[in-house]
């Protein structure tokens, strides 16, 4: 039930389904696992515990339960001899609800990497500073497909919005204290900025997360749109890319990729697209790196529009 609502209306199943509609439906979600949303270090033993000893000592369950879903084991060593375990960690910092999660959850069955050339190896996450912004902007509702046509300004609301401590919440007004929605920087995957007057305000970005979920705001106001496109990108783009962040990008996030030297192990990169230059940062180093698109010997789409290929020079 964790991943259930990650399961799109036009695929989940009801008493009127088919019998083939349901067999569909069990064996995308049981023997595909389409529906579920791995945590970024998934594949990463040593990560997942090290981010699930963190986890515990705050308030943050659904980050526990992601990070126990996804193989971190409840009875690792914390690396402090005198709380040794997560459940340890849990009761001293006052968290009971953690420690008794913790404790329901010991022999919980996890998904696990089957043997494949195509591995993807995951990087520790360090969250950024935290960074506070909030305003007023124009939102729609959040969308499970690509924005193609252009919106009208009726077609948002006005929302107030606040990001702080790497989460973005937004409410019906300034007045109300509970938020209509929230999205967690970690699980952002893309920031794009739209091109002047694509819809109906003058300044529009999207937002699009793990849960395949768009997310478009507008405002009419240069310096409010630069202000929370700046804030959100350094809220869930790492430190060691954060030099990406200072380019004037028209999109920057995350992708997993391969390139010439290694071709079986796919790794998670950071990427910002800035006219005709994308810049990248790999490796989990602080080096910047550039592909001019425009002297690339190729460019294709392979596997269901699902992979692009770059072939610049020998690379």
């Amino acid at each position: 039930m964790f991943w259930a609502a990650n399961v799109p209306p036009s695929e989940a199943i009801d008493c009127e389904s088919s019998s083939r509609e349901r067999r569909r439906f069990i064996t995308a979600k049981y023997k595909e696992g389409k529906y579920r949303r791995y945590h970024l270090l998934f594949g990463n033993q040593e990560a997942l515990n090290k981010a699930l000893c963190a986890a515990v000592e705050t308030s943050d369950v659904a980050e526990t339960l992601s990070l126990l879903f996804c193989g971190a084991e409840v009875g690792c060593f914390s690396g402090d001899p005198r709380y040794p375990n997560p459940s340890a960690l849990a009761e001293e910092a006052g968290q009971r609800l953690q420690k008794e999660l913790l404790a329901q959850n010991r022999s919980s069955e996890i998904p696990r990497l089957e043997s494949t050339r195509d591995t993807v190896v995951k990087q520790y996450y360090m969250p950024p500073q935290s960074i506070t912004c909030n305003g007023f902007l124009y939102k729609t509702a959040s969308m499970v497909r690509p924005v193609t046509e252009k919106r009208a300004k009726e077609d948002f609301s006005r929302r107030w919005c606040v990001l702080n401590d790497g989460v973005f919440s937004y409410y019906e007004s300034d007045k109300n204290s509970t938020p209509n929605g929230e999205l967690k920087m970690r699980e952002v995957v893309c920031l794009s900025v739209n091109k002047r007057d694509t819809h109906g305000y003058e300044r529009t970005f999207e937002i699009y997360t793990e849960s395949e979920r768009l997310y478009l705001f507008g405002t009419d106001s240069a310096d409010t749109m630069e202000e929370w496109v700046k804030s959100i990108a350094k809220s869930f783009v790492p430190r060691t890319a954060e030099a990406l962040v200072d380019h004037d990008f028209e999109r920057i996030g995350r992708l997993q990729y391969k390139d010439g030297l290694n071709l079986e192990c796919a790794k998670v990169g950071w990427f910002a697209l800035t006219n005709s230059t994308l810049f990248y940062c790999i490796d989990d180093t602080e080096k910047e790196e550039a592909i001019q698109l425009r002297k690339l010997q190729e460019l294709s789409i392979q596997s269901d529009n699902e992979v692009l290929v770059l072939v610049e020079g020998r690379r």
